[in-house]
């Protein structure tokens, strides 16, 4: 990955002390390793105790470069799973921030992790508001693709919590700042976002707009991955505006695939979805669903989802009060959801993980 973002912060000062051009490389050398977080992170730990050891910063120069070693830290030890130790780095910063709270590709890139970190823990709320507040600082110090990258996890957090409007907001600053150059396939995807809260805001003109430029979008990218994500999706827009046959049928060809091929996370949120769909309509044809899911994982950890689905099946079918105020919190329990160990593999790429590549890849 390209390290310029935190090389440029190392050079800030016209004549930088040995001791802060020696974290400045630290940090550079760290962010060019990140494709091995264990390596990144030890060297992200080296500039900040070199960092800490520094007294006099009337500039603000060592507390920047401070801010970019949390971040690195933060970042790694998320992605190595030490959820822990990412969560004693953050606390450890917290002190520094209200040290130099001028904006910062440092200080915006640390709480951009926090966020990270934030969702990773299910703790929805503060993600969001933090994603939000990491990209206003991303727009001060004109780091448009990363903004554009907060912006979109942020929005992907309130879509999920069922905020669309407030999401809206998000995606589509979003998806006026991507870079298509840079990355195609996340474009096309917040291109699909814009579509479904366009629909959902009751604006189908420029709904289909954002449909029509996501599906050019796609064919650049080559990837028939994301064909299936647009078709999901397009199904979902679809059952939203009207057309729920038109939506039944391509979610289910969608589910099919993914019960084959895909995560058990990503199977039981489309079967979810396709429940969802037809409960509004025929919920005595939710039945099988829930089955289906355990049929094609066959694994202990499928049970809960497929229990969960069962219970939302029966109250579509014979309660739809409890049905209504269910469907919330098993969207968000089967989001959180993780196959074990060995489990197959997503089939399509999570679109946080193509926002965080933006995030992290410096290109800005």
């Amino acid at each position: 990955m390209a390290a310029a973002p935190m090389a440029a912060e190392a050079m800030e000062s016209t004549a930088p002390a040995e001791p802060l051009a020696a974290a400045g490389a630290l940090l550079a050398e760290a962010e060019a390793a990140l494709d091995d977080p264990a390596r990144a992170e030890r060297l992200a730990a080296s500039a900040r105790d070199i960092l800490i050891a520094q007294d006099d910063d009337p500039e603000g120069q060592s507390a920047r470069l401070l801010f970019s070693s949390f971040a690195l830290l933060v970042h790694c030890r998320r992605v190595g799973g030490k959820l822990e130790g990412a969560e004693e780095a953050a606390r450890e910063a917290l002190p520094f921030l209200c040290i130099v709270p001028a904006p910062s590709v440092g200080r915006a890139r640390l709480l951009a992790a926090v966020a990270q970190l934030r969702r990773a823990e299910r703790r929805l709320d503060e993600a969001a508001a933090l994603f939000s507040y990491a990209a206003g600082l991303f727009r001060e110090v004109r780091a448009s693709q990363a903004e554009a990258a907060c912006r979109a996890q942020a929005g992907l957090i309130l879509l999920e919590q069922g905020a669309t409007w407030r999401a809206g907001a998000e995606i589509l600053r979003a998806r006026r700042l991507l870079r298509v150059d840079l990355a195609p396939a996340l474009v096309a995807r917040v291109a699909l976002l814009a579509a479904w809260c366009e629909v959902a805001a009751g604006q189908p003109e420029r709904g289909e707009r954002e449909l029509s430029a996501a599906r050019k979008l796609r064919q650049r990218t080559g990837d028939e991955r994301e064909d299936l994500l647009g078709d999901w999706w397009e199904a979902r827009i679809a059952a939203h505006d009207g057309r729920p046959a038109d939506g039944d049928a391509r979610l289910d060809a969608v589910r099919r695939r993914l019960l084959a091929e895909g995560s058990l996370r990503e199977a039981a949120a489309c079967t979810l979805d396709l429940l969802a769909l037809r409960a509004a309509g025929r919920p005595e044809d939710t039945e099988r669903l829930a089955a289906d899911l355990f049929d094609a994982f066959r694994s202990p950890a499928a049970l809960r989802p497929a229990e969960l689905l069962t219970l939302l099946s029966s109250y579509a079918r014979d309660r739809p009060d409890r049905y209504r105020s269910a469907v919330m919190p098993i969207r968000q329990a089967l989001a959180a959801w993780r196959s074990e160990p060995g489990g197959r593999p997503d089939l399509i790429p999570p679109t946080e993980d193509l926002a965080d590549r933006v995030l992290w890849a410096g290109r800005w």
